[in-house]
């Protein structure tokens, strides 16, 4: 029930007596979240929401915040905390894994501009995070790290980039084994192998005109005006 300034009462008001400013939000399906291939820093989230699971894409490019030269611009990671990052879990969280890179992938440390990653100071701290992870979650700690070097090395290798044989080997068996378990999945299901589907060239750039991509590039590219795309203008 409403009540008017001049006394009258509705039990079914219009909605301009009980609401000045109506605001819908718009929760999307799916929580895609963009993230840098070596650092895992969030370059554009889908929402702010963390009700769905997060569906990861990652992405080759210099980190704002981690990088070896003077690359700079914002993107949705600046306002992350990152030791809350719910993301790093698998490593055992955000500290665990700066020590995994500083302890195991030294190449990928200096990538990411040393003491940039890591400062000197706290490397003790994520070497005793790392430890403690490693101590009670051994195969959680082998799960992730293999993950990860697969991700990082599978890009190269595709890249082009020389991989030691052995290296360049177990990342093609391990993309094999993936490709054959995914198809047989499918088969079981009666659904299409999508595991061979490929875009055109025209596809591809179609893609770039969907609204997701178009910012990751304006980000990417230093244009990106920092405002997040679910804020509602006045």
């Amino acid at each position: 029930m409403a009540v008017t300034t001049n006394g009258t009462t509705y039990d079914n008001p219009p909605i301009d007596f009980v609401c000045r400013r109506l605001i819908v939000k718009w929760e999307p399906l799916f929580n895609i979240v963009h993230r840098y291939y070596h650092c895992r820093c969030v370059i554009r989230l889908s929402t702010p929401s963390h009700i769905e699971k997060e569906l990861t894409l990652l992405t080759v490019a210099a980190c704002p915040r981690h990088n070896i030269g003077s690359f700079c611009h914002l993107d949705y990671g600046d306002t992350i905390d990152y030791h809350q990052d719910q993301y790093f879990d698998r490593f055992g969280g955000y500290r665990s894994f700066q020590g995994m890179i500083y302890r195991f992938v030294p190449t990928i440390y200096e990538i990411l501009g040393g003491e940039k990653f890591l400062s000197a100071e706290q490397v003790d701290e994520a070497l005793k995070a790392l430890d403690e992870f490693q101590k009670t979650n051994e195969e959680g700690f082998r799960k992730a790290f293999l993950e990860y070097a697969f991700e990082v090395n599978g890009v190269l290798e595709i890249s082009g980039f020389p991989l030691p044989e052995q290296v360049e080997q177990t990342v093609k068996d391990e993309r094999l084994r993936r490709k054959s378990a995914e198809a047989a999945k499918y088969e079981e299901l009666g659904l299409p192998n999508f595991t061979d589907f490929s875009l055109s060239g025209d596809q591809r750039w179609d893609l770039r005109d969907i609204l997701m991509v178009r910012e990751l590039h304006e980000i990417l590219d230093g244009k990106w005006s920092g405002k997040p795309h679910w804020t509602i203008e006045d």
